[in-house]
């Protein structure tokens, strides 16, 4: 081989570039002429024949290389010498010409790496020439590709490098190297679009271009036929003109696999720095392409070669890094070159084929690259290359100063990078890798699957470290997560949570942090000398004096150990384990949301993954085993943190993380506390659905995994979970109904094989004890009605059979049925724990079942109606289906009532035998059907017997009665003979009565005494239920309506009615009063407040029997509800609430006859407002719940200022009270009538005033007034100071819950209603503020205003709270539709353009009235100017720009007001410093001393004695004075 291939090359490239300059003047890339491509072609071959030849010609024998080492004199050469040209001689080059040869081949071939072809766009990409031209210009319709002469010339040019020798020659160019990097990126950037060019040129050329081509590749053939097969057949494939387009992917990735070679090859280590980085940038370049070409099809050859290259790259370069003949400051420089090339491929910023999919497959490989890297160096002898490289340079300092020129030599040496083996500063080589580490810690990481990536990348680089480099990383993760960048943190939040799931952080790091090696302070030179960016070197060890030992690094400032089981005692601040854990806590306190979020999450899930390890009974220690043990010695800080988001968290993400996490470590360390099980009670009612389905399963787990009884636990589950199946959100009723049946059905139904047997009886106790509570009872038992109807309507025949055996048998064993004991004495294990759980919880869910049973169907039904109503859930089939007798109802009743009466029953005990007593009297009364018709007889005469003895206590009367009438229809043989039976002891009971009221009234003494007062409320109970006997409450009212007995078994009894006679109905009035009447000469007493409460009660049932006794009787209810507490007669809420009470049920029936009495109903929201010893917050919550109620159903309307007192309702003192009405009032009421409050706001400010002069007052007071008289605002005062405070609460609560465009209008009738009026000749408002007679609250009125308009709620685009928790849930919606998106854009774009006009109305309309009323203000010295110009101030901060264009056409006035407003900051301030300082003044006078002197004698004098003692100087004994005074102010 000669060196005519080059010479004709260079001869051929310089010609073409000057015929280029001539005929292409002008363009940046000329096309390559043919000449130029067969010369490449015919170099390409040269080059490779020769490499393939002088590869072929070695002998791997020893003996041919030591022969070959000798020269012609005989003398041994060096070892592997390459001496100038020994490789280059056979391409013939002169030796006296090499070099300027070599320079130009290698400027020659850097221009034509750097070559691009220009094409025009393809005709499907230019088709709508009309519209191309209205956005691309004619530059911008070129296609700009990488030609095929720049591959042939990187090619060739990687071949040249590659040979052993080529640095020596100067082949190896930096500018060539660089220009061939900038060309893979080029490649990898528009393969894209090559292909798809190519697939069109293909599918137009056709068969001519076949052609050219095969005559093309024919003439070549002959021109190198000397070439072997194989290699000619590889370069075919390459050998086309310059128009065709770009090679496939094997030709393109044959420069690279070449330089792979090169990075083996022992000259590598020689090359310049700048030549190793741009060699390293190639092959990086290699991933991207590979990467993205493996992204785009599976199938093609492409894809294979692609994976193939890929493999080879990471192999080369761990190969490459990692050699043991390097040395250590080379290998840094390597390293740090070659991150410096996969950062880029890291962070996503390569163009390349395939888009974002072919960015995450370029991402993929260069982490796997940098994770083998990493590998690579976890196990390698830093300390054995650093004493070669020290012992190579002692020796080369040896050669140097023996050298003749010695300062010439000294020169040369290199010194090797300081390295302590003792030392745990980051090692040379992993220092650069943790600097990179670091620095894609800490990019901006805004997108979730970005962090994901990164996430996974930085715990396997971690993980690979060795332990002093990993715990360096371990300890800058923590720092990162109190960065005062928020994305930091919650990356590094992220992150940490991933950590605390890795097995390496506690196999490499659990034994650090120790008590005993704690002191060690070799760990706190380590920041010092980590790089915080990756491409700097590290700087040798300089000493330098000793500086101040650092704090630990840890989030926690706490100094107590914690003592982990089976390791010991550690310190947080140095275990590298427990320094994440309390990093990671420490972050529940962020002040970002979405970082608080991020930590409860992840919190959440390390916590979720270590109970299930815990529950796996793996007794494998891994890093699950001791993250719960570490866990659970940190429960107490990380519980606190958990329980206070879940409190007070305005984030509903964060609120349900919270939730996950305080039961996950709940479940780790039980038992659980009361105040958590409160908190987790409390998110139940949580807004936010997702946070209410998490905190309902939070609880079902902590119940289910108590295997003893836990009655915090099993209420607040009775209590707040069981509700749920009556909430308004579907998914959390499904939810709810889930949990309901794993916790309370499916064991029961399993029976004691399952070990939640035990735990469901209790749960159904606990329902049944919640019975007790005030208010509860109705909630309990309609929550269970509820969810045992949804779920037995879809349950199988064979469940509810297996259910109601189980039912059945443990209410029979519970009582001990089935067992022939004759002493009641011998019955103490029915008392026993279990046995009373089970009996308590069988009669609930039985009672529960007979309350969700379904009626039958009437014959007027549809019968579509009837298909729906076959499927549901219907006791007495179910038990007729499951062979079950009912004669085991009347025995159960005869037990209770034995059981009841005995002596020897505990008293404890007796509430839960009520309760199960009446449930058996309600399932009596369903079941009545069923019962055999002797035992029903039996029952029935003993029912009546006990009802006429007037023994049954109050709490068991009603059920008595109900079971008492459908028994009545099973001994009686049609409903004739039913209705006579019920009739006769209906009107005995009612002469039982009668005669006992009798008693009680004529012997007034009698009212002092207990059993006497006991009589009467049994008989007036008694009398209100046998009264309702026949009532239902959608009849029209009409008696002994004839009915279909078939429809169901109460219904014969529809319509039937037995009048009490007029001397009842008298005693009963006579009940009402404070006082009984005087009998002869005894003085009249107090009625007592049990029996009027519930003479009222039976009164008010006779009236919904008795249209015109209730129209006699509604005036007696009216006058009640207003009580005078001036008078000497006691006050019994219980009295007024029954009351009112009554009168809402009336209300219903007898609409118009309640209406006129709405003025007195509205009047108990604040029943004893106001009133000294008046506690009447029971009449206060029933007055807001009938309201609201009626107000649903449209039995009343808002009437005058009954919104107002709804209002003063919610800033009432009573707790429950306020928490009622506002939720009511924003909720039902206010989604009822969303204009609600936008309506009503300038009203509410004249009311709440009491500014009753002004017509805007009257006109609300009198609205909705049809003569029955409206409502008014007696009795509440929330004018003046005193109360300020209550009224802006409303004015925000008022403002939080309305839309943007309900703001615009409320501040539009503000501005104009309310400071305009201010502005009106003769108004109410101008005479306030001037003086001349007007109503100072108009002045009050003015101050809201001004007030309310400076206010945040006001503000067009803040959400209220409720809204943003919503907004934040975004995992209780579902997914997200086609129209999802332009939703959202559409609400952005609506809520921007409401910002817009609020703005411009503020400043075109608002700002105009308030230089007027700021005029009128000065000239009358109005108080009102403080306000006003605090309004002024905000508006010129917020939006100064709109403002200035508004009063440019008088600038004057516009200096005027900024220099106002300037002033009135600064006066502001300054008042503020006098108050602060008076106030301090006033503390120090009220401790008697004047001054910092006698304050310092005070506490100890001088700054010793005491003080010193106690570690404290005069301020801080000051300051904690001060302190404690304030706090004793405060209490008084």
């Amino acid at each position: 081989m000669s060196s005519a291939s080059i010479s004709s090359f260079i001869s051929t490239f310089s010609s073409w570039q000057s015929k280029s300059a001539v005929s292409h003047h002008g363009e940046t890339f000329p096309p390559a002429s043919s000449e130029l491509m067969d010369s490449l072609h015919d170099l390409h071959c040269s080059v490779n024949s020769v490499v393939a030849s002088k590869i072929n010609s070695k002998t791997p024998t020893t003996p041919s290389k030591s022969k070959k080492t000798k020269s012609r004199k005989g003398k041994k050469s060096a070892a592997a010498p390459v001496t100038t040209g020994a490789m280059f001689k056979d391409f013939g080059l002169p030796s006296k010409n090499q070099s300027s040869i070599i320079r130009e081949l290698t400027t020659s071939l850097t221009t034509l790496i750097s070559h691009r072809e220009v094409s025009q766009l393809t005709d499907n990409q230019t088709s709508d020439s009309t519209s191309l031209e209205d956005f691309m210009s004619e530059v911008s319709q070129k296609s700009v590709t990488v030609s095929r002469a720049s591959f042939l010339a990187s090619s060739i040019y990687s071949t040249l490098i590659s040979v052993r020798g080529a640095y020596a020659v100067g082949i190896v160019d930096v500018a060539c190297l660089s220009t061939m990097a900038a060309m893979m990126r080029r490649y990898c950037a528009d393969g894209v679009s090559e292909s798809f060019e190519k697939k069109e040129e293909k599918k137009g050329k056709g068969k001519r271009q076949r052609d050219d081509k095969s005559r093309s590749n024919k003439r070549r053939r002959v021109e190198r036929s000397n070439e072997d097969d194989r290699e000619y057949d590889e370069t075919e494939a390459e050998t086309v003109d310059s128009s065709e387009p770009s090679p496939s992917f094997v030709s393109v990735s044959k420069p690279i696999q070449t330089l792979l070679s090169l990075l083996q090859s022992p000259d590598f280590a020689n090359y310049t720095p700048d030549a190793t980085e741009q060699i390293i940038e190639i092959v990086a370049s290699g991933i991207s392409i590979s990467s993205s070409v493996a992204s785009m099809e599976d199938s093609t050859p492409d894809h294979c070669a692609s994976k193939d290259l890929e493999h080879k790259i990471v192999s080369a370069v761990t190969s490459a890094v990692t050699k043991q003949d390097m040395t250590m400051r080379s290998r840094h420089s390597t390293v740090v070159y070659l991150l410096r090339a996969l950062y880029p491929l890291l962070s996503m910023s390569v163009d390349n084929k395939n888009g974002a999919k072919g960015a995450v497959a370029i991402f993929n490989s260069a982490a796997s690259c940098l994770e083998a890297v990493v590998k690579g160096f976890e196990t390698f002898d830093f300390k054995s290359n650093a004493q070669r490289d020290q012992d190579a340079y002692e020796q080369a300092l040896k050669s140097a100063m023996e050298n003749s020129n010695k300062s010439a030599a000294m020169g040369s040496v290199k010194t090797p990078l300081d390295f302590d083996s003792d030392s745990k500063r980051p090692r040379p080589v992993l220092s650069a890798i943790l600097g990179m580490l670091q620095k894609i810690a800490s990019s901006a990481l805004d997108r979730s699957d970005a962090r994901s990536r990164a996430i996974d990348l930085l715990k396997k680089c971690t993980g690979a470290m060795p332990v002093n480099e990993s715990a360096h990383l371990m300890k800058f993760y923590c720092k990162l997560t109190m960065s005062k960048k928020a994305n930091h943190r919650l990356f590094a939040t992220e992150l940490c949570g991933h950590l605390l799931l890795s097995d390496f952080l506690w196999s490499k790091h659990l034994d650090t942090g120790t008590v005993e090696g704690s002191g060690d302070g070799e760990e706190e030179e380590e920041e010092e000398d980590v790089q915080s960016a990756y491409g700097g070197t590290p700087s040798p060890k300089k000493k330098s004096k000793a500086k101040p030992k650092k704090q630990p690094l840890t989030a926690s400032t706490s100094a107590e150990t914690v003592i982990i089981e089976g390791l010991g005692e550690r310190d947080p601040s140095a275990c590298i384990p427990l320094m994440v854990l309390s990093s990671l806590s420490a972050r529940l306190s962020d002040k970002a949301p979405g970082v608080r979020a991020r930590a409860a999450q992840s919190v959440a899930d390390t916590l979720n993954k270590a109970m299930a390890n815990t529950d796996s009974d793996c007794e494998t220690k891994n890093g699950l085993y001791w993250l719960s043990k570490s866990a659970l010695s940190m429960s107490f800080s990380i519980n606190d943190g958990l329980r206070k988001r879940c409190q007070f968290d305005d984030r509903a993400a964060v609120r349900k993380a919270a939730v996950q996490g305080l039961t996950s470590i709940l479940l780790l360390a039980p038992p659980a506390l009361l105040e958590d099980v409160e908190v987790l009670e409390e998110r139940c009612g949580d807004p936010s659905v997702a946070t209410r389905k998490v905190a309902a399963e939070g609880l079902t787990k902590l119940v289910e995994a108590c295997e003893q009884e836990s009655s915090s636990l099993e209420i607040a589950w009775a209590r707040s979970v069981l509700p749920l199946v009556m909430d308004g959100e579907i998914t959390c009723v499904t939810r709810v109904l889930e949990l309901f049946k794993r916790l309370v059905l499916v064991p029961l139904v399993d029976g004691e094989s399952n070990p939640l047997f035990m735990t469901s009886w209790r749960v159904l106790s606990r329902v049944s004890d919640e019975g007790k509570n005030a208010g509860s009872a109705k909630a309990a038992g309609g929550s269970l009605k509820q969810a045992l109807k949804r779920v037995l309507d879809e349950e199988s025949d064979a469940f509810v059979k297996k259910l109601m055996k189980e039912l059945k048998t443990a209410a029979v064993d519970s009582l001990g049925l089935d067992q022939d004991d004759q002493s009641l004495s011998d019955h103490s294990y029915l008392f026993e724990k279990e046995t009373q759980f089970m009996r308590t919880g069988a009669w609930c869910i039985l009672e529960g079942l007979a309350g969700c049973s379904h009626k039958g169907t009437s014959n007027t039904q549809s019968s579509s109606n009837r298909n729906q109503t076959d499927t549901a859930f219907d006791l007495v089939k179910a038990v007729t289906r499951s062979k079950i007798d009912g004669g085991f109802l009347t025995s159960a009743w005869e037990k209770f009532r034995k059981l009841r009466g005995d002596d020897n029953t505990p008293d404890d005990s007796k509430h839960q035998l009520s309760a199960s007593t009446r449930a058996c009297l309600r399932v009596m009364a369903k079941l009545a059907s069923l019962v055999p018709k002797a035992a029903a007889n039996e029952t029935l005469n003993e029912m009546k017997s006990f009802l006429l003895s007037n023994s049954i206590n109050p709490d068991v009367i009603a059920a008595c009665v109900s079971a008492l009438t459908a028994l009545s229809a099973t001994v009686a043989k049609n409903p004739k003979e039913a209705k006579a039976v019920c009739g006769d002891w209906s009107r005995r009971i009612f002469a039982r009565c009668e005669e006992l009221l009798g008693m009680f009234v004529t012997s007034p003494l009698k009212a002092s005494e207990k059993s006497s007062v006991t009589s009467v409320t049994r008989a007036l109970f008694t009398i209100g239920e046998v009264a309702m006997v026949g009532f239902f409450a959608d009849d029209d009212g009409r008696d002994n309506m004839e009915v279909d007995v078939k429809a169901d078994e109460t219904e014969w009894v529809r319509g039937m009615r037995v009048s009490p006679s007029p001397k009842l109905l008298s005693l009963v009035q006579i009940l009402l009063p404070p006082k009984l009447p005087a009998m002869g000469a005894d003085e009249p007493v107090h009625t007592p407040s049990t029996a009027r409460a519930l003479a009222f009660v039976a009164l008010g049932k006779l009236c919904l029997r008795d249209g015109d006794l209730a129209k006699n009787c509604i005036n007696l209810f009216a006058r009640e509800l207003d009580y005078d507490y001036s008078s000497s007669a006691p006050d019994s809420e219980s009295v007024r609430s029954n009351a009112l009470v009554v009168m809402g049920d009336l209300c219903i029936r007898y609409t118009n006859l309640v209406d006129r009495q709405l003025p007195a109903m509205a009047a108990c929201l604040q029943d004893g407002h106001g009133k000294r010893g008046a506690n009447s917050g029971l009449v206060r919550r029933h007055a807001v719940l009938l309201l609201s109620s009626l107000l649903l159903q449209d039995y009343v309307k808002w009437r005058g200022l009954l919104l107002q007192r709804y209002f003063a309702a919610i800033m009432d003192d009573d707790d429950s009270v306020s928490q009622l009405a506002e939720m009511t009032l924003c909720g039902p009421l206010l989604q009822k009538n969303p204009l609600l409050f936008a309506n009503s706001f300038v009203e509410s400010i004249f009311v709440f005033n009491a500014c009753k002069g002004h017509p805007i007052y009257a006109n609300a007071a009198a609205s909705g007034d049809n003569g029955g008289g409206a409502v008014g605002f007696e009795g509440v005062q929330l004018d003046g100071f005193r109360g300020r405070s209550k009224r802006m609460n409303v004015y925000k609560l008022m403002l939080a819950h309305m839309t943007d465009e309900q703001r615009i209008g409320v501040t539009a009738r503000l501005a104009k209603e309310v400071l305009g009026g201010a502005l009106a000749e003769g108004s109410k408002l101008r005479a306030g503020i001037s003086g001349s007679g007007g109503e100072p609250s108009c002045v009050a009125v003015l101050n809201d205003c001004l007030e309310i308009l400076v206010l945040p709620e006001i503000r067009v685009g803040r959400s209220a709270a409720t809204e943003q928790a919503d907004a934040d849930d975004d995992e209780n919606r579902p997914m997200m539709t086609v129209d999802g998106p332009m939703n959202a854009q559409f609400a952005a774009a609506k809520g921007k353009l409401l910002t817009k006009m609020s703005k411009k109305h503020t400043c075109e309309s608002v700002l105009p009235i308030l230089v007027n009323l700021k005029n009128l203000l000065e000239k009358n010295k109005s108080p009102l100017i403080a306000p006003l110009m605090n309004f002024l101030r905000v508006i010129f901060k917020n939006w100064k720009k709109e403002a200035r264009e508004v009063l440019a056409n008088d600038p004057n006035l516009l200096a005027e007001l900024e220099y106002d407003c300037k002033k009135f900051v600064l006066d502001q301030k300054s008042l503020k410093e006098k108050e602060e300082k008076s106030k301090l003044d006033l503390l120090r006078k009220a401790m008697g001393v004047g001054g910092e002197s006698e304050i310092g004698e005070a506490g100890g004098g001088g700054g010793g004695g005491p003080l010193k003692e106690i570690g404290m100087n005069r301020a801080d004994s000051q300051k904690a004075r001060l302190a404690r005074l304030a706090g004793t102010l405060a209490d008084l």
